[in-house]
């Protein structure tokens, strides 16, 4: 409630008292995920990284954790690092458009612009109607020099979305 109301450090507050009074408890998992998400609505990366990583120590294959893992990282500019969180994401969530294009941008970031179209395509393969993911691959596309695909994957995003001006 504190968080839904904008009192985002007296809940950050709240929700530190809860997991060092009550560490065993399961709920610890999601009063983490709340802790992880608040200090990222602060930008303060670090802190969030670490509520995550809280998580995954205790169980490795939370696939939720490992992708708001992976975003915060990215928040941080750690794009190399959160690559394998977005992977391990995708593992189980295959279709969220939103984490591929995570994935998409932490490659084009670290060097892996082959890579990143993949991703990029996968994005537009998940959600085929939204015109944004495909600007995002025509754009990896025309910096890769694919012209006639960058050429294609804008037509298709300004027919979906005739009125964006990207």
């Amino acid at each position: 409630e504190l968080v839904a109301t904008g009192k985002i450090d007296e809940a950050l507050a709240e929700l530190q008292a809860f997991v060092i009074d009550e560490p065993r408890l399961v709920s610890t998992r999601s009063a983490r995920i709340l802790m992880g998400r608040a200090f990222e609505a602060k930008r303060e990366w670090p802190r969030a990284i670490e509520q995550f990583r809280l998580i995954l120590a205790t169980d490795p294959d939370d696939a939720q954790a490992h992708g708001l893992l992976a975003d915060a990282l990215a928040g941080q500019q750690a794009f190399t690092e959160a690559i394998p969180h977005y992977r391990e994401f995708l593992d189980v969530h295959a279709t969220d458009a939103n984490a591929w294009t995570g994935l998409a941008i932490a490659l084009a970031a670290s060097g892996k612009p082959a890579d990143a179209i993949a991703a990029f395509r996968s994005a537009v393969n998940a959600e085929p109607e939204n015109g944004h993911f495909r600007q995002n691959l025509a754009r990896s596309l025309l910096e890769r020099g694919d012209i006639g695909g960058a050429a294609e994957q804008a037509e298709q995003a300004a027919v979906l979305d005739p009125r964006d001006p990207g």
